[in-house]
């Protein structure tokens, strides 16, 4: 459905990394997996398809009610915590009237042959030939790409094992950038994220180690910290920072403990939970409509 005049909405369907934490002390922030949605008018534009995937599909599903669904869906890469929701996505089963426009890294392998792969025995019992809705896929590397006359994407290749794309999306209604799967270091990737971040009004970051986790034992793993997100957001000149990709044994208690020591050093900052909604209007943030995590 169409969006008022003037605004970005985002939603946050799965925030956690590496594998679903359905468990009691997570329950605040959530433990679905990377899925993004952003909407700009009547567009739906979909970030990552971890097990959040699922639930965005069953709203999608109940707010359109009869009516065909149409999304772009951009995959950061293909590692299990951002595609594991495609299987259980309802609407790409529900009817030939729905279309998918799927937008993917073809470097090292298509999306098209991952998802085929993937619903194959002996990972899964249903294949892609059940699913009704129209389906188009297109390879995206670095670089510019303007989608339904109203965003501009743009792509840069951030610093993770078999690599990541990392997302800004311009609009006049705002830009919000989408970069999770990072890790600091190489001085080609802390510039190209730093350079997706500049004066965006949302940095969505990588945040899965804590600093001296990453220091001692995760160097190499591909991933960043709540610090590194701080660094970035200050020299880019990213209005508000939302720390993204939390660790599989980070409990709610852990992730509020990290928001409230990154805030000493940028006051503008939140970690991402399910459910959680940012509107960004005429560049313009407005607080949480839906959940808003008290420290």
């Amino acid at each position: 459905m169409a969006l008022p005049g003037g605004d970005m909405l985002v939603r946050f369907w799965g925030v956690r990394g590496s594998t679903p934490t359905p468990q009691a002390e997570n329950l605040r922030y959530g433990g679905n997996t990377s899925c993004v949605e952003v909407r700009v008018g009547d567009g739906v534009y979909v970030f990552d398809c971890g097990t959040g995937f699922r639930s965005l599909g069953q709203h999608l599903t109940q707010e359109f009610a009869g009516q065909a669904v149409s999304a772009h869906v951009f995959v950061s890469h293909f590692h299990w915590d951002h595609i594991q929701g495609i299987p259980f996505f309802r609407p790409l089963f529900e009817d030939p009237a729905h279309r998918f426009t799927f937008h993917a890294s073809a470097r090292n392998h298509s999306l098209k042959n991952v998802m085929e792969q993937q619903m194959s025995a002996p990972f899964f019992p249903v294949g892609v030939k059940e699913m009704k809705a129209q389906r188009e896929f297109f390879g995206i590397e670095s670089g510019r790409v303007r989608i339904d006359d109203q965003v501009t994407i743009e792509a840069k290749w951030l610093n993770h094992p078999q690599g990541c794309l990392g997302f800004r999306i311009e609009s006049p209604e705002g830009v919000l950038v989408y970069a999770t799967d990072n890790e600091p270091g190489d001085p080609e990737f802390d510039k190209n994220v730093r350079a997706l971040a500049a004066g965006a009004d949302v940095l969505i970051y990588d945040a899965q180690y804590l600093p001296d986790q990453y220091e001692a034992k995760k160097r190499g793993w591909g991933h960043s910290h709540w610090r590194e997100g701080v660094n970035v957001a200050m020299e880019s000149g990213a209005k508000e920072l939302v720390l993204f990709h939390h660790d599989p044994e980070h409990d709610d208690a852990c992730i509020d403990s990290v928001v409230k020591e990154a805030r000493n050093f940028y006051p503008a900052v939140r970690a991402a939970a399910e459910g959680m909604e940012i509107r960004v209007g005429g560049n313009t943030l407005a607080p949480s409509t839906r959940v808003e995590i008290p420290l």
